[in-house]
């Protein structure tokens, strides 16, 4: 109570300059307000083309379109420069098999959908991807055909087994690899394509609410009170 009071006594010997700082901390706050700068942001999501994470964000930039870099023609190339000029887009890694990313525009809240389909492109026709995944592509399809001709083999040891035979070690063995060739061969399917398993679905405002910018100038309006009030009384005091 004591401290309301004392504010209440601060405020009513300084009513002018209260008044006149709480003007300009209600103007600032709405002209900042009319003049920040809006952004559009969306986000969607695609799985990961069995790249390991490192390596694709080592190999994409999006500020950078070239035939150097995408196998594109020419015309999609240009068309590509002109649309991410407008746009800002970054990527995280958002789990082990799937990459997250934001669009961010100033000028306009549209083709966010044309921007998502644009990355996927430039993604799936990155050389130096293909690259790496063609690499990656023939190692697997070497493991893949060892664990085929195994699994095939372990078969015609079920069909011609003999007394001889532990035929549940065999019926274990023949299922271990062909549960490993399963997995190889969905590897090997999603490897190298990209597809968004998240499209672009809303497309969010950044303008912050006014009753923020309000609040910031109140606050350092009453810090200028504060100062100027304590100055004004220490003049009064020198007077007296």
């Amino acid at each position: 109570m004591d401290l309301i009071k004392i504010v209440l006594r601060t405020l009513k010997n300084n009513l002018r300059l209260s008044i006149i700082l709480i003007a300009i901390a209600i103007c600032g706050g709405v002209v900042h307000y009319t003049i920040q700068t809006i952004r559009y942001v969306s986000d969607f999501k695609t799985n990961n083309g069995s790249v390991e994470y490192d390596l694709f964000r080592s190999l994409t930039d999006f500020k950078s379109i070239s035939a150097e870099v995408y196998n594109l023609p020419d015309d999609e190339i240009k068309a590509y420069q002109t649309i991410m000029e407008e746009f800002k887009v970054s990527f995280i890694e958002e789990t082990t098999s799937s990459v997250s990313f934001t669009i961010v525009s100033e000028d306009t809240g549209d083709n966010h959908d044309k921007v998502q389909q644009c990355v996927l492109n430039l993604i799936n026709n990155n050389k130096f991807i293909k690259n790496a995944q063609d690499n990656k592509i023939r190692v697997t399809e070497k493991k893949l055909a060892f664990l085929t001709e195994k699994v095939n083999l372990l078969n015609k040891l079920m069909l011609s087994t003999n007394g001889n035979s532990n035929i549940g070690e065999i019926t274990a063995d023949a299922y271990n690899l062909y549960s490993q060739k399963v997995d190889l061969e969905e590897e090997l399917r999603e490897m190298g394509k990209f597809e968004i398993i998240k499209p672009v679905t809303e497309i969010l405002e950044n303008k912050k609410p006014i009753l923020l910018f309000l609040a910031l100038y109140l606050v350092l309006g009453g810090f200028l009170f504060l100062l100027l009030s304590k100055k004004e009384k220490a003049i009064d005091n020198q007077k007296a």
